[in-house]
């Protein structure tokens, strides 16, 4: 696979995250990141796993949307995307997201990601 196919399929992880996230898919959410993922919130809370990572699905609040092109970078088997995200009727929310995206058997996986909100 190029680099360019490679960053589309992580384009596309980021695509379905924040589908899941607006659609409160917590299961679809909590699906696009491996079983011993991690996840640390705009709080600063850290959480393990992926039951863990699909409770934030269900209380999320606003509808958001990825603003301008993410940052992909591939090294081999590992894409680190880095995205600017804000609320659809809120634009006054918004935040900075890294994650830290591996190639697995069934195509790509979230193993750790930080959201970083602005206040």
């Amino acid at each position: 696979m190029s680099a360019n196919d490679t960053q589309s399929v992580v384009t596309q992880v980021i695509q379905s995250l924040v589908e899941a996230w607006n659609r409160r898919d917590s299961t679809r959410f909590a699906n696009l990141f491996r079983a011993d993922a991690h996840y640390i919130d705009g709080d600063g809370r850290w959480l393990k796993g992926r039951r863990a990572i699909a409770g934030l699905c269900g209380g999320a609040g606003e509808t958001v949307c990825v603003v301008g092109e993410p940052s992909i970078r591939v090294y081999g088997d590992v894409a680190i995307a880095t995205f600017h995200w804000e609320g659809v009727a809120n634009k006054s929310i918004g935040g900075i997201i890294t994650c830290v995206i591996i190639k697995n058997s069934t195509g790509r996986s979230i193993v750790t990601l930080q959201n970083t909100d602005f206040k």
